[in-house]
Parts: C-alpha cells; sequence; structure tokens
C-alpha cells in the first residue's frame, strides 16, 4: 500500500522516486515537513568536535582550553535536500486544462461574503449526496 505509514512510508517514498523528471508530481507535503520536522528537532545545530574527529591541534581549542563549537553541516545538507526535492518537484511542468465550472465555483467560493454555520454546511452537503438507494430483498 502505497500510502502506508510503516518504515517512514517508505512504499510512498520508493513510488514518488519512480516519477520521470519529465512528468508533473505533486507529492504530499505533509511527509516533507515531517522530514524536516524530524531533522531540525533530532539533531544539534551546533556540535562540539571531539579530540579524535578533530585530531585536535591548538587551533581547535578556545582559550579557555575546551574544544571549539561548530555548526552542524550534516544536519542543514539533511533538511537542504529535502527543500531542493520539493523545488525540484515544483519546477516540473503541470499540463492542467482550465475548468470553467470550477473556476466559477473557486471564484465565488473565495470571494464570497456568506459565512455558514457548520450545521448549515452539513444540511447542504446532504442535500447534494446521491440519494441513498434501498435494499431489495
Amino acid at each position: 500500500d502505497v500510502c502506508s505509514c510503516s518504515s517512514s512510508r517508505k512504499n510512498y517514498r520508493e513510488e514518488l522516486k519512480k516519477v520521470p523528471p519529465s512528468e508533473s508530481c505533486l507529492p504530499y507535503l505533509g511527509v516533507s515537513l515531517t522530514d524536516l520536522t524530524f531533522f531540525d528537532e533530532g539533531n544539534k545545530s551546533t556540535k562540539k568536535t571531539t579530540e579524535k574527529e578533530a585530531n585536535a591541534t591548538s587551533d581547535d581549542y578556545v582559550d579557555d582550553g575546551t574544544l571549539k563549537t561548530f555548526i552542524n553541516f550534516t544536519k542543514l545538507n539533511l533538511m537542504a535536500g529535502v527543500v531542493s526535492d520539493l523545488m525540484n518537484y515544483k519546477s516540473r511542468p503541470y499540463a492542467l486544462k482550465p475548468v470553467p465550472y470550477m473556476q466559477l465555483f473557486l471564484y465565488y467560493s473565495m470571494n464570497s461574503n456568506v459565512v455558514r454555520s457548520e450545521e448549515e454546511m452539513d444540511r447542504l452537503s446532504e442535500l447534494r449526496e446521491a440519494p441513498k438507494r434501498s435494499v431489495k430483498r
């Protein structure tokens, strides 16, 4: 199932990778936002290099003898990858055809001063639903 949440939406991510660059694609933004949140909250923005990582020389230490603090570029690269993917999808051509009925509907919906209660919206929704068919026995 492509929409399964298991394994961090593995199936969805694999299907998304299969879309050729020449085809339009509208990815689910929620997955990208989740990734950005995970990378941001799961990784510190700065890190102190250990003596082993730095092969610490005198340049790696601050005057008080502690190691310098560095920007965590690994975190920033992970986040930049997500944004880059979104920008890539954004730049693809979309061959959408105008649908006059939908254009009018959206225009009047967005420019209407009518405010309806939830009960009124439920009533209108039920009026537009297909009639319920009775089951013959």
